[in-house]
């Protein structure tokens, strides 16, 4: 089977977006919500069901999904995405030893239990608009862990600036001493140790980006970027490498004096076009 002249470079196959959640009723009433959208994915050996068509070394990707499944309910109540992620990937790096790459990913959604009067409800939640992620690539003597964060929107009103940048026929943005900056933060950070404590890990990163987001007074993006990333670094000694990317969404202020009113004080956002600043950040 196949075309004369041509060959199998590369492949790659498994199953996308499996939706999985679960609840984790505590002792004392209070439960933990989980909610995951997992990918499984393979690589090695399976060129003979390419140009052959012979399934012989195709794991079904329904068998993913079972797999995603079954593993969810074997965990340990209070199981990082990260920990789930480790069991997923040794169960399939050690499935056959015509597979010579796995990579495992999913993204979990945020919850947070409800208050009512002044105190958190045992079995109510609202969902954040942010997500936790994480990622797992390589064999299981061989691979590299991510954890990160996606959508995680964020605006500060003030303390952001933005001037002394190059001029060409082609400019026409005036520079500015004061502006709104806002921000939907997607970024990973790389564990150095698969022993990790992962959620103590994810408080304090998710911690340092936001807080140095809200302190630094800030001459670009870019600069503020940096020191996000720098924070997250020396706030959680488990990870070498953090990577950010920061959207820069506008608000433009409105000249509303034809109208009779002020010029500045009413803001117009856009989502598009948007300025991009990614960068990644290791220690020295």
């Amino acid at each position: 089977m196949g075309t004369d002249g041509a060959r199998l470079a590369g492949n790659q196959y498994g199953k996308a977006r499996v939706r999985v959640a679960r609840v984790e009723r505590g002792a004392d009433g209070v439960h933990r919500f989980v909610d995951r959208t997992v990918r499984v994915a393979l690589r090695g050996d399976f060129t003979a069901a390419h140009v052959e068509g012979d399934n012989a070394h195709v794991i079904a990707t329904d068998t993913m999904k079972n797999t995603v499944h079954a593993l969810t309910e074997d965990a340990a109540d209070g199981e990082s995405v990260e920990s789930f992620l480790l069991r997923l990937h040794d169960h399939f790096g050690g499935k056959a030893d015509h597979i010579d790459g796995v990579l495992v990913e999913a993204s979990e959604a945020g919850y947070r239990h409800i208050d009512v009067d002044g105190a958190a409800h045992p079995y109510a939640f609202e969902q954040l608009r942010e997500r936790r992620t994480a990622r797992l690539d390589g064999m299981p003597r061989d691979r590299v862990l991510h954890g990160g964060i996606e959508e995680l929107s964020i605006l500060k009103t003030t303390e952001s600036w933005f001037r002394d940048f190059p001029r060409d026929e082609f400019t026409t943005l005036p520079e500015t001493d004061d502006r709104v900056m806002a921000t939907i933060v997607t970024g990973s950070w790389r564990f150095t140790d698969e022993a990790a404590d992962f959620e103590g890990a994810w408080r304090v990163i998710r911690a340092a980006l936001m807080e140095t987001f809200a302190t630094h007074p800030s001459p670009s993006v870019q600069a503020t970027l940096f020191e996000m990333a720098s924070a997250a670094l020396a706030a959680c000694p488990a990870i070498d490498e953090v990577s950010l990317a920061l959207p820069n969404r506008h608000y433009i202020p409105l000249d509303l004096t034809a109208i009779g009113r002020s010029r500045g004080a009413v803001l117009l956002p856009t989502d598009e076009p948007h300025g991009l600043i990614e960068a990644t950040v290791t220690r020295t």
